[in-house]
């Protein structure tokens, strides 16, 4: 539309007006140009499947109308139909069209990477030829460098063919598909490859024999369905078009085949003609072809208009298509002789922000190079000695205010950008640079923010990749590690500050509701151990002036006190002692009702069971939006406000219970926003019981040369300093999320059975004790006795039965192996297998389902509004912004609703006791078995086996539940 309306303000006249002509003759451009574009259907798209001679492998072609849009669940059905998996990422080449042996540039051979190089290439060369001129020793090095970047390139089609990469190209070629079509004729790649073009490319319909080629696939095509791929016979093709002795229309090809070209971009008159400019890449496995249709009467359905040509040669603007809907896009960067201006520069950043993954090849020329030793630079913040290693690159005096193990944060915000670019400019001579090509300080100040913000996804998804000294193994190892990020494409930089600003509030009200539970535990916890305890003082008040009333009454003397239960100094009396004994036997049962009283009017426990759920409630919440699972895995552009509106609904739900907070949310973000270990500290003792030992008893230790051992369970807490904490408020991946939430929970949970257990033991012992001791009362003929130690054995027995019931035993034994199988099978996987999205979000889920369901049998609240209340569709989220919906209009009514499948069969029940565990007698294993027992590592959710004993196998075995639970 642009180069559009360029050419009409060309057409204008010298007046500046358009003639009618004119006019009609862009109308009708434009509307050839830009169609209408709607979502397509299966029925729209053609399939053909084929072979070229002399290019290995059998090709498959989609055709698909440029008047419709390709849309995800459609791809995916294009990969079943193929049967190929989608894809986990694209990679794209970022360069030029200059040929491989013609990447070597003076300022890059005079750079100190590649000395080593050159010296070794010198060796290597006869004596005749290293004393020979320069052109000889230029002309070797150029051919070396090739084959290293080639064989880089095979290092990384190995990695992608190993994690479902595949690789993505367009009409125009980089030196990404000249090298791997190096690898493809080597015999070294098995990357799948897929190509997208117009059909109807002005460069394509230009030559005749591409346009025949078109022609013949798409008369071979015929209607794409699920079953008829298989069917299709595949057609061969002519590769006139590729070989030199028969195309002439370039006269470079016509002499020197692939081997060699001299044109460095697709602007320049020598590319025109050239195979690579007159069909997509050949050595693709996929073409996505669009075609412009026409109607013609007479006809049941649109023909290809083949008189259509797009307005540019190799046009890319005229593909309909965004590779993201598939997968997201990776860059794969080869520097180049000549300057590309800002182009490429401006798209590296725009990738780096984003998140996407970007893999530079150093000692490449111009930019890549300077971005390489820039990045290299930068990245030593990583290392375990970063402060040594980033000394020359620090400001002056800023090394003696970082102390012995500062945080990356600290030393980014040390690191001089101004040294850092004098190290490139020393190290790279970019005299031969474009000046708006070079870095230039605001280029290393961007980048300093970008690690700023998101520190691990920079680590994780920026790699530079040197082919003159990396070796198989460790280039293998490093890309894997790049393709199977679970950083890629999480957090951009638009958003950064927004998501940390929005977790660190939910960790603040999250501090906030524990703070709250706490004091109502406290308050819940005085009145249920004092009234009992007030009662048993009256029965023992009681039993004892009976039994003394007897003892005087067979004495029948009234003398002062001398039998020694109480102290003679004053001289009490026995009228006195029965007063005091008359007041106590009247006062304790009236402390009692009125702590009952207490307890019952303001509903201490409900509230203490709210306040909790909703504690817990936010900390489910705010794993799945870290891992961008659950609600927040579609709807990216919404998923913050959906997250914010959901804070504020936990916030508030406590009062339905009469919890009254002015505003729980109001500056909640403050509560760690200046110091992340204090957000650690929170999370480690207040849901994983992690307390941290006493400061004086550390240091004493420490003085007598005895081992301090941490009390994290965090699995990376020995290979880091206790003063560098964790980042909570970062994306998770899966390996993230079980170091940090599943690992620790599994042995929170662990320990709490094993406590539980043995506090059961011990008052059961306790009872049978007291039991016996009844027994040897009535021996010893003091049946008066009796009454209290059977009150006692009572007292026991429902402590006993709050403090440990066994449900929440079966609770937390449930929890703990869900978890211990989660663990296993995450040890068991693959890295491609532990990087999946599926496989994170069934995790995810499962662990946030099983803490809730701990949660809840803890607190004793079995139809809690925040587990049951149901979620608002994302999509609405944008619309109740734009209406100012109010969420306390409809609060009352939402969060009393519940999900009858889930809680069928469990009675309503009151909370018992704000013990360490407490909760309801109704068992969990069947509402467990439902929950847990679902998704890619069992059933799948929505589904049923034909025969129900099967299911039941497919869940004992998947799932062993039952078993423990009932040992429990």
């Amino acid at each position: 539309m642009q180069r559009i309306f360029r050419r009409a303000k060309e057409a204008r006249s010298p007046r500046g007006q358009l003639n009618a002509g004119d006019v009609a003759e862009l109308k009708a451009r434009l509307s050839k140009c830009k169609p209408k574009v709607e979502e397509a259907t299966y029925a729209d798209l053609r399939y053909t499947k084929f072979y070229i001679d002399g290019f290995p492998g059998e090709k498959h072609a989609v055709f698909v109308p440029d008047c419709v849009s390709l849309t995800e669940p459609i791809l995916r059905q294009v990969c079943e139909a193929l049967g190929m998996e989608v894809p986990s990422l694209l990679l794209c080449g970022m360069s030029s069209p200059c040929h491989t042996k013609r990447l070597l540039t003076p300022q890059l051979r005079s750079c100190s990477g590649c000395e080593p190089h050159l010296a070794a290439v010198k060796q290597c060369l006869p004596a005749e030829a290293a004393c020979d001129t320069d052109k000889r020793l230029s002309v070797a090095m150029s051919r070396a460098l090739e084959m290293s970047l080639a064989s880089a390139v095979g290092h990384m089609s190995r990695a992608a063919a190993r994690t479902n990469v595949w690789t993505l190209s367009t009409p125009q070629v980089t030196n990404l598909e000249m090298f791997l079509q190096q690898c493809i004729e080597a015999g070294d790649t098995d990357v799948f490859r897929m190509a997208i073009a117009h059909m109807q490319d002005r460069a394509y319909m230009e030559s005749r024999l591409a346009k025949s080629l078109m022609k013949r696939l798409f008369d071979h095509s015929q209607e794409m369905s699920q079953e008829g791929t298989s069917y299709v016979q595949p057609i061969s093709v002519s590769g006139d078009l590729w070989d030199p002795a028969i195309n002439k229309s370039h006269p470079e090809f016509a002499d020197h085949g692939f081997e060699y070209w001299s044109f460095d971009t697709f602007d320049q008159n020598r590319v025109k003609g050239h195979p690579v400019t007159q069909w997509p890449w050949p050595h693709a496995n996929l073409f996505l072809l669009f075609y412009r249709e026409e109607i013609v009467t007479g006809t049941m359905r649109p023909e290809v208009d083949w008189q259509y040509q797009t307005m540019e040669r190799l046009d890319q603007e005229a593909i309909p298509f965004m590779p993201n809907v598939l997968a997201p896009v990776g860059y794969v960067c080869f520097g180049t002789p000549h300057s590309e201006r800002t182009t490429m520069k401006k798209r590296l950043f725009e990738g780096i922000e984003a998140g996407s993954p970007v893999i530079l090849f150093d000692n490449t020329p111009n930019l890549a190079k300077q971005l390489s030793l820039a990045i290299s630079a930068l990245r030593l913040v990583y290392e375990r000695y970063s402060v040594i290693a980033c000394k020359p690159f620090l400001n002056d005096g800023a090394g003696s205010h970082l102390g012995e193990t500062p945080v990356i944060a600290e030393i980014l915000q040390a690191i001089s950008p101004s040294k850092v670019l004098q190290h490139v400019k020393e190290m790279f001579d970019g005299s031969g640079m474009d000046d708006s090509e070079k870095l230039t300080l605001s280029d290393i100040l961007g980048l300093l923010d970008i690690m700023k913000r998101q520190p691990q996804t920079f680590k994780e998804t920026v790699c530079v990749l040197d082919p003159l000294t990396s070796s198989h193994d460790g280039s293998i190892s490093q890309l894997m590690s790049v393709f199977t990020s679970g950083h890629i494409g999480l957090q951009g930089s638009n958003t950064a500050g927004v998501h940390h600003s929005l977790v660190l509030k939910a960790w603040g009200l999250h501090a906030r509701l524990v703070r709250i539970e706490v004091s109502w535990r406290r308050l819940l916890m005085a009145t249920e151990v004092l009234t009992p305890f007030f009662l048993l003082m009256s029965a023992a008040i009681a039993i004892f002036m009976v039994l003394f009333d007897t003892l005087l009454d067979s004495s029948n003397e009234m003398v002062s006190w001398q039998a020694g239960w109480l102290p003679n100094n004053n001289g009490y009396s026995v009228a006195d002692v029965r007063t005091v004994l008359r007041h106590s036997l009247v006062a304790f049962p009236l402390a009692a009702a009125v702590l009952m009283m207490i307890q019952s009017s303001f509903c201490i426990a409900k509230k203490w069971s709210s306040v909790h759920m909703a504690a817990s409630a936010v900390v489910t919440e705010i794993y799945q939006f870290l891992a961008v699972v659950g609600p927040y895995k579609d709807g990216a552009p919404f998923h913050q406000l959906y997250f914010q509106q959901r804070l504020e609904m936990l916030a508030t739900c406590p009062s339905t219970f009469g919890v009254l907070e002015e505003d729980l949310l109001d500056g909640a973000e403050d509560e760690f926003m200046h110091d992340l270990s204090l957000l650690q500290r929170h999370v480690e003792k207040s849901i994983y019981g992690i307390t941290g030992q006493w400061q004086p008893i550390r240091r004493l230790v420490s003085l007598c040369g005895f081992f301090c051992p941490s009390t994290s369970t965090w699995a990376w807490t020995s290979l880091r300093s206790e003063a560098d904490p964790n980042d909570l408020t970062l994306p998770v991946t899966m390996e993230t999320y079980m170091e940090t939430r599943v690992i620790p929970l599994k042995i929170h949970y662990a320990r709490m059975a094993r406590r539980l257990s043995l506090v059961r033991v011990l008052l059961f012992l306790l009872l049978l004790l007291l039991l016996g001791g009844s027994i040897l009362l009535l021996v010893l003929e003091l049946p008066g006795w009796i009454p209290v130690t059977v009150s006692l054995a009572s007292l026991v027995g429902n402590f006993m039965q709050k403090a440990a019931p066994p449900a929440v035993l079966a609770a937390l034994n449930v929890a703990s192996l869900t978890l211990r199988t989660c663990h296993l099978r995450w040890q068991d996987m693959d890295t491609r297998e532990s990087r999946s999205q599926a496989k994170k979000e069934f995790c995810v889920r499962a662990t946030e389902k099983v803490a809730i369901i701990v949660a809840r049998s803890l607190s004793g609240s079995s139809l809690s509004p925040l587990q049951d209340v149901a979620e608002q569709p994302l999509e609405d989220v944008a619309e109740q912004q734009n209406n100012n919906d109010n969420w306390s209009n409809d609060q009352s009514s939402s969060v009393v609703r519940m999900n009858l499948g889930e809680v069928a069969g469990r009675p309503i029940c009151v909370p018992l006791s704000p013990q360490d565990a407490s909760g309801r007698s109704t068992p969990l294993l069947a509402s467990v078995m439902r929950k847990v027992a679902t998704g890619p590592w069992g059933p799948a959710e929505g589904t049923t086996p034909a025969n129900p004993a099967s299911r039941n196998k497919s869940l004992a075995f998947r799932w062993p539940i039952r078993e423990v639970g009932m040992g429990a």
